[in-house]
């Protein structure tokens, strides 16, 4: 029997509630499943991503729009480890400028520069705050001492 749209949003106010709970079911499903089983639910997961690709960004475009802020906050804990507080701590220290170069940033704010050698939470994962153009050369000469020397005995050799 299909459930009636008043059921469904009943269901989903529940689950809303009772996030951790269901998350919690969910893992211990997920803990309990063999390596088939796993493998699977995830191409189970997997086509049903391909399938509703346009509906999964619409509401992730929606969710953005309601609440940017916790969406940034989520982001920021989920990727490096550190509430939206703390990055702006990290911006007022830094006066607002890019770490390296010392300028504002030109896009919408500054990228956290992390080291990839470390893990969330330890001393030094994160190293500052940068301006998209700093953060694109750190990755695209991979954080790389003596490429970023002989970068700059190449540019004093020909000139600028």
């Amino acid at each position: 029997m299909k459930k009636t749209p008043e059921q469904r949003a009943a269901t989903r106010r529940w689950v809303v509630r009772n996030r951790e709970h269901v998350r919690a079911i969910a893992r211990q499903r997920y803990a309990n499943m063999t390596p088939d089983e796993r493998a699977a639910h995830a191409a189970k997961h997997k086509a049903w991503t391909q399938k509703n690709r346009d509906h999964i960004n619409t509401e992730k475009r929606r969710r953005y729009q309601e609440d940017s802020t916790t969406v940034r906050s989520q982001k920021l804990k989920c990727a490096y480890g550190i509430t939206l507080v703390e990055y702006s701590q990290l911006l007022a220290a830094q006066r607002g400028v890019c770490a390296i170069c010392g300028e504002p940033p030109t896009d919408v704010r500054l990228h956290v520069d992390h080291n990839h050698n470390k893990q969330k939470g330890e001393s030094g994962f994160i190293r500052g705050l940068l301006c998209s153009r700093c953060n694109l050369t750190l990755g695209k000469v991979e954080d790389s001492v003596d490429l970023l020397h002989r970068l700059a005995d190449y540019l004093v050799k020909h000139g600028r």
